[in-house]
C-alpha cells in the first residue's frame, strides 16, 4: 500500500517500535480495504443516498458498531430508515470516539464525506469514512473507518 505518513517524533518512538505499530495500521487498513472492495464487487448498488419508495411502513433507526480496523478506538453511530427488512434511505452517521482513543491519545483529522454503501439486497449499510488517524502525537497516517449496520442493527 502506498500510506503517507505526515511525520514522525523521532524522539518519542524507535525506529523498530515504529516499524512495528505502521505494519499492524497498514494491515488492518489493507484488510478493510479488500473486505470493503470485496462486499462491493458482490453488490450492485452502491450510493451516497439511498431512496426507495413503498407502501410498508417505515421507521427510521439508530446504530451504534465498532469499526472494522481501530475498533478499539472508534465507534461509528448510524441513522437510518427501515421498511421491513430493507434500509432504504442513510440519513446521518457520526464517528465516536471510544475511551481507548482518549486513553492512548488516538485521534482523528481531515476526516472526509461520509460514503454509504446499500449490501446484501439492501439489508446491510456500509458506512466509510477517510481520515487521518494519529498516535500519541508521535505519527499520523491515512487509514479507513468503516462499519456494517443490518435491518436490525
Amino acid at each position: 500500500m502506498d500510506l503517507t505518513i505526515d511525520y514522525v517524533d523521532e524522539d518519542e518512538i524507535s525506529l523498530d517500535q515504529f516499524k512495528v505499530q505502521a505494519k499492524e495500521l497498514i494491515k488492518h487498513e489493507r484488510d478493510t480495504q479488500n473486505y470493503i472492495k470485496k462486499r462491493l464487487i458482490n453488490n450492485i448498488m452502491e450510493s451516497n443516498t439511498l431512496n426507495v419508495l413503498s407502501t410498508r411502513s417505515t421507521k427510521t433507526v439508530t446504530y451504534k458498531k465498532d469499526c472494522d480496523a481501530l475498533g478499539q478506538y472508534f465507534k461509528i453511530k448510524a441513522t437510518y430508515t427501515i421498511n421491513g427488512k430493507k434500509i432504504v434511505r442513510a440519513k446521518s452517521s457520526s464517528i465516536i470516539y471510544k475511551a481507548g482513543a482518549n486513553a492512548d491519545n488516538v485521534y482523528l483529522t481531515n476526516v472526509g464525506k461520509v460514503q454509504y454503501s446499500c449490501l446484501d439486497s439492501m439489508r446491510t449499510l456500509g458506512v466509510k469514512y477517510n481520515a487521518k488517524v494519529h498516535f500519541q502525537g508521535i505519527y499520523g497516517m491515512p487509514t479507513t473507518i468503516y462499519a456494517e449496520f443490518n435491518y436490525n442493527g
